[in-house]
């Protein structure tokens, strides 16, 4: 795995720049959990995150505090479910194919013609589905096709890449 679990609470932790902490609605009548979001640390008590949904909300620093009053933790009294995790740099990691693509996920029923498309692209593509989870035989809200690069960014030169390739996941 590419993180590996934190033990104990999060509150009492040691948590370290790198560590992330997925927020997720566990709820008894859901056929999964929903990860609703995620933050990065900085150091201890400073995260990295993503301010609100859409291509105009910016990503901010902001403290652990900030993040407990909107996503309230079960230990807290709230909704969400927190998992801390720190990135395991000892083993392999899997490529975005490996672990995301339309080829690594079995043929879903619900639209199998996906899985008659170009090899290539059931390798290179994701399936994002918005669905219902407490009821999956319900129609999709959406479906989306994902694809992921990496790239690296030049020293000294703002935003210009320098290298690409195939993403992987963290």
């Amino acid at each position: 795995s590419a993180t590996v679990p934190v033990p104990g609470p999060h509150s009492k932790a040691k948590r370290q720049f790198g560590d992330v902490m997925f927020v997720w609605l566990k709820d008894k009548q859901m056929q999964r959990p929903i990860l609703e979001h995620a933050v990065l640390f900085v150091d201890q008590d400073i995260v990295f995150e993503k301010a609100g949904t859409g291509d105009l909300n910016p990503f901010r620093l902001t403290d652990v505090a900030t993040v407990e009053k909107e996503w309230k933790p079960e230990a807290l009294g709230g909704f969400f479910t927190w998992e801390l995790r720190r990135p395991n740099l000892r083993n392999r990691v899997k490529t975005f194919a490996d672990e995301f693509s339309i080829a690594s996920q079995g043929c879903e029923p619900r639209w199998p013609e996906f899985w008659t498309w170009p090899k290539n692209l059931l390798r290179e593509l994701a399936l994002g589905v918005a669905d219902n989870p407490r009821n999956q035989s319900a129609p999709p809200d959406e479906l989306t096709l994902l694809k992921a690069r990496r790239v690296q960014l030049c020293k000294g030169q703002r935003w210009k890449p320098c290298e690409v390739q195939e993403a992987i996941v963290v």
